[in-house]
């Protein structure tokens, strides 16, 4: 299985200028966990999580920060046709909440914990239930 057969979309982004403030609100809004920040030209430059927006807030919370301030960057990003194991692998190893898609520089999906969640249950109901193999040790699953 790929990235593109459980990855969500169209996705939510934000850009470096957006305000931590207004990050908070679309996170409370959509539900997202992660948000990934594009620059002017569309291309992906960080990602920015509930945690990271958490500790921008509670570090200076009279100040007006930015997404940049805050972004995780470099972002791991994978393509559309990774493998669902390789990609699991790498999300849980990067401790980060969802791994952008990009085909090009085209932001195209992300995949998320949650994602994977559904794929394990959705798997499981038909039967082929078994654990995917991600090569992780006990440590990572925590």
């Amino acid at each position: 299985m790929q990235a593109r057969h459980i990855m969500s979309g169209p996705v939510m982004s934000v850009t470096p200028r957006t305000s931590v403030d207004e990050c908070l609100q679309i996170v409370e809004r959509s539900g997202f966990t992660v948000l990934p920040v594009l620059d002017d030209k569309r291309r992906l430059v960080g990602i920015v999580s509930e945690g990271d927006l958490l500790r921008a807030k509670f570090r200076s919370p009279s100040t007006a920060m930015s997404t940049a301030e805050a972004m995780t960057s470099p972002v791991v990003a994978m393509r559309p046709d990774a493998d669902v194991s390789a990609l699991a692998s790498a999300l849980l190893r990067s401790g980060l909440r969802g791994i952008p898609i990009v085909h090009g520089h085209d932001l195209v999906g992300i995949v998320t914990r949650r994602d994977l969640i559904t794929l394990l249950l959705v798997d499981g109901d038909r039967g082929r239930g078994g654990p995917l193999s991600i090569g992780l040790s006990g440590k990572e699953m925590q």
